[in-house]
């Protein structure tokens, strides 16, 4: 699927999806100011039932998108195609000293402030990747697919089920369970079929 899309844009947030599990309403309302570059962590701001939660990306991921939006700090990560004006404006940004303190900082960024995607739009990104990627049934992916995904190989790597509860969101361990049975059946199902293969 990354090596269908048809942008960078699209790209990233195919693969972000994948990286962290977030929702499509998170997706497209995640900001470049909720991202610690440094710390390798994103803060899922106003999350399913206005939870906020913090969720940790891999460095190769947070520099694929650092250099996706360039100069830009701050609004909207993923934007719509729409064009507007370049514009100076100032902005506060935190950084920090090599003791770890927080320090504010008053720049001026040159930004292409552009509208933010819609939910329809991002799913229709996700299935059209799908689809330009051989996916037989591309109408099947979602970005809840992506979530799942995410969820399933976080705990097939050996990722404790209540530190994938925290990432995904979930207030009741219960849902996060659904995807450590899905996992354990499959293993069964191939256990056993290892151990009694069926004749030629």
């Amino acid at each position: 699927m990354l090596d269908a899309a048809r942008c960078e844009r699209d790209r990233l947030l195919v693969l972000l999806a994948y990286k962290t599990g977030l929702r499509c309403h998170e997706l497209t309302s995640l900001k470049i100011e909720h991202i610690d570059f440094q710390k390798n962590l994103i803060m899922v701001v106003d999350g399913k039932g206005n939870r906020d939660r913090v969720v940790y990306v891999d460095p190769d991921t947070l520099h694929q998108i650092k250099e996706y939006i360039g100069e830009r700090r701050s609004g909207i990560l993923f934007l719509s195609q729409k064009k507007t004006p370049r514009r100076k404006v100032k902005r506060t940004i935190l950084t920090y000293d090599d003791e770890g303190n927080i320090i504010k900082k008053e720049v001026t960024w040159v930004t292409l402030e552009r509208g933010q995607l819609n939910d329809a739009t991002v799913e229709r990104i996700v299935r059209n990747m799908a689809r330009d990627a051989g996916i037989v049934k591309p109408k099947r992916i979602t970005t809840h697919t992506l979530r799942h995904t995410f969820a399933c190989q976080s705990l097939l790597a050996g990722v404790p089920i209540t530190t994938v509860q925290i990432a995904l969101g979930h207030s009741s361990l219960k849902t996060t369970e659904i995807y450590l049975k899905a996992i354990q059946n499959t293993e069964q199902l191939i256990k056993d079929y290892q151990r009694t293969p069926l004749p030629i």
